[in-house]
C-alpha cells in the first residue's frame, strides 16, 4: 500500500511541476497588466513590418498631425475609457479598434487617413482597456472589449 501511495504522490508532484507551474507562469506573463509599447514605439527589426518600417513611421507621423481631441466614456464595469476623436464634420463615424499589443496609430495610420480624407468619415480611435489612456489592469481578449465598443457606439 505504501508503494502505491508514493507512486501516486510522485505522479501528482510531477503533474504539478510539469503542468501547473508552467501554466501559472504563462498566465502571469500574459495577464500581469503590463502595458506594452505600440507599434510606432517598438523596434520593427525581424518582424513582418520591417520592410515597411519607413513608410509606416512616415504615415504615423502624418496621421498624428491631425487635430484630434481626447474624449472619454464609462465602460459597463465603471472603468473610464479614453479615445481620440477626429471630427471632420462628416455624417458618418468609423470606430477603429486596435488589436492586442497595438495602438490606434500603429494599426490605423494608413487606413485612418484613407477613411478620413477619401471616404469622409469622422474617426473614433479608442484605447482599449488597460492600454493607452484607458483604465484597467487587464485586457479581456474581446470578452470585455465588445461591451466597450457598444459604449463607444452610443458616444454622442
Amino acid at each position: 500500500m505504501k508503494v502505491v501511495f508514493w507512486v501516486l504522490f510522485g505522479l501528482l508532484l510531477a503533474g504539478i511541476l510539469l503542468y501547473v507551474i508552467p501554466a501559472v507562469l504563462v498566465f502571469y506573463y500574459l495577464f500581469r497588466g503590463r502595458r506594452s509599447p505600440g507599434l510606432e514605439e517598438r523596434d520593427l527589426k525581424g518582424t513582418s513590418y520591417e520592410p515597411y518600417k519607413d513608410l509606416l513611421k512616415e504615415e504615423i507621423a502624418r496621421f498624428k498631425k491631425y487635430e484630434m481631441r481626447t474624449v472619454s466614456t464609462k465602460a459597463s464595469d465603471g472603468k473610464m475609457l479614453k479615445s481620440l476623436y477626429l471630427d471632420g464634420g462628416f455624417e458618418k463615424t468609423a470606430i477603429l479598434v486596435h488589436g492586442f499589443r497595438a495602438t490606434p496609430f500603429g494599426n490605423f495610420a494608413i487606413l485612418g487617413r484613407f477613411l478620413y480624407e477619401e471616404m469622409h468619415f469622422n474617426l473614433l480611435l479608442p484605447d482599449n482597456r488597460a492600454t493607452g489612456g484607458s483604465e484597467g489592469k487587464y485586457i479581456g481578449f474581446g470578452l470585455l472589449e465588445k461591451k466597450d465598443v457598444r459604449s463607444w457606439a452610443r458616444y454622442p
